[in-house]
């Protein structure tokens, strides 16, 4: 018998014209990477908060995101810049 029934995960992907960061936005981006990478933050990457949200970015992208973030409800990987239609610029992955 199934008691309840529903979607765990959902994957997105979101294919950009362009990018509608400021260059703060980016900086902010680029900085936090830095701190992450530090030794003090081993690999658990370091706290930012971006776009009014708390995540955790973390030292290292995956190819061809340069910029992983997440925190326990999502993961949002960014790719620094847009290469039309070769894959989704962001990419984002909501956990229930």
């Amino acid at each position: 018998m199934i008691y309840s029934a529903g979607i765990d995960t959902l994957f997105m992907g979101f294919y950009l014209e362009r990018f509608l960061l400021t260059p703060e936005d980016w900086e902010s981006l680029a900085y936090a990477k830095e701190n992450a990478k530090s030794s003090i933050f081993k690999s658990s990457g370091s706290l930012i908060t971006f776009k009014g949200q708390d995540l955790t970015m973390r030292a290292s992208g995956q190819n061809p995101y340069t910029y992983v973030l997440q925190n326990n409800d999502c993961t949002i990987k960014l790719a620094q810049k847009v290469v039309r239609n070769a894959y989704p610029e962001v990419y984002v992955e909501l956990r229930s």
